[in-house]
């Protein structure tokens, strides 16, 4: 499967995703890094695109003879570069694996478990980023305390944050649970439900696509859709029945308190946004603060004479 993987890839010249990179080191043991010192100086620029990178200086117009840093494209240029000086070596691939800084913000910004049931769910929710943890046995031992009976019950204001790798010869299992405040806030809770099952297996199709899995959700009236071929949806599920054909699965039910999925979606950050419309205008706008800057100003230099204009 990896040899076919590597001969799609270099025949439609696609650079690997995360998903790709976490799958093809699967089992490594030892991970050494090379960085190329003014990484995107070592490029020539050819004699036809020079002009492009054209600057004003104080002694005149002056350009890049090598691909200077700030340009669009640069970062694709570089990476293909790199992919083509690596094809063929075995055990060599580009792309660095590490949490993404907003989940675990959110994760470490979430309110704090109240009861025995909801530590067991922030423990699962944290075993998933399980690859970044060293020592987390040892770090969750104080929280796994907190869930066995006759333990009192005790939190403290100090909280260690707690931050696999699929292999194809494992059981999988996919743990899933439909928030309110997701993809579709419109939709009835059985239908929420199921497109989560379906969001998850187009999500995630790298590790579940051929392989028997076991689909876990909260929602009991699913096992009946899902696995029963006699039932009768209603028609939008059907329709997302059929979009997942590909997969082989079993739903099977499992209490929300007993599901590590259930934990982020029932202690949501009191600031993030409600809605897939306020979370892109949120997105946008700081996008445009944070690159629509002149050159020749600070943001903190428009902030203050902003303030100071009584217009805006």
């Amino acid at each position: 499967m990896r040899a076919v993987n590597k001969a799609i890839q270099r025949e439609r010249h696609i650079t690997p995703t995360i998903d790709d990179v976490i799958a093809y080191l699967n089992d490594a043991k030892v991970f050494p890094k090379l960085d190329l010192n003014q990484g995107y100086h070592q490029l020539e620029l050819s004699e036809e695109s020079r002009y492009v990178t054209t600057f004003s200086t104080h002694v005149g117009l002056r350009r890049y003879q090598r691909l200077n840093f700030g340009v669009t494209s640069a970062a694709e240029i570089f990476q293909n570069t790199i992919r083509e000086t690596l094809e063929g070596l075995n055990g060599c691939i580009t792309s660095s694996i590490s949490p993404d800084p907003r989940k675990v913000e959110a994760i470490r910004n979430s309110q704090p478990p109240s009861n025995p049931n909801e530590v067991r769910s922030f423990l699962g929710m944290a075993n998933f980023c399980a690859r970044f943890i060293p020592n987390l046995a040892t770090l969750a031992k104080p929280l796994r305390d907190l869930t066995k009976q006759h333990v009192k019950w005790k939190w403290t204001s100090t909280k260690n944050m707690l931050w696999t790798v699929s292999n194809p010869s494992h059981k999988i299992e996919v743990l899933l649970d439909a928030s309110p405040v997701g993809l579709e806030t419109r939709y009835s809770q059985i239908e929420r439900e199921a497109l989560a099952i379906v969001w998850s297996c187009h999500k995630f199709h790298l590790y579940l696509y051929g392989t028997q899995l076991s689909v876990i959700t909260d929602h009991k009236p699913l096992e009946r859709l899902f696995n029963d071929p006699q039932s009768k949806p209603p028609a939008r599920i059907e329709r997302w029945l059929l979009k997942v054909q590909p997969y082989r699965f079993n739903v099977q039910y499992q209490p929300g308190s007993d599901n590590p999925a259930d934990f982020i979606f029932r202690h949501p950050l009191p600031s993030s946004p409600t809605s897939r419309e306020e979370r892109c205008a949120e997105e946008y706008v700081n996008f445009v603060s944070m690159h629509a800057v002149p050159k020749a100003l600070t943001l903190q230099e428009i902030k203050e004479a902003t303030k100071s204009d009584t217009t805006l």
